[in-house]
């Protein structure tokens, strides 16, 4: 599984990394927190884990309801430097 997430956006297609790797996780997430694909980001969304770029920078803060114009700049940033993270909202 590590050797996937190194290679996702390299190797393999990022979207279908995030799909398999959600498929396979053996750890359950808590009820009130659901996994979701980059693609599935939606405005309103919140955040239970912050969003960081490969490099450690921190996108978006956890807790923080996602804005249309935040989505924006996290699609634009994706395709410079593919986010490779499990993305977790509150549901």
């Amino acid at each position: 599984l590590d050797q996937i997430l190194k290679q996702s956006g390299k190797a393999f297609d990022p979207e279908a990394v995030r799909l398999f790797m959600k498929a396979t996780r053996l750890d359950q997430l808590p009820q009130q927190v659901k996994e979701v694909l980059f693609s599935e980001l939606e405005p309103g969304m919140r955040l239970a884990k912050g969003i960081y770029a490969p490099n450690g920078l921190m996108l978006v803060p956890e807790g923080e309801s996602l804005t249309e114009k935040q989505l924006h700049k996290l699609r634009d940033y994706n395709l410079v430097d593919t986010i490779n993270q499990r993305l977790i909202v509150y549901q």
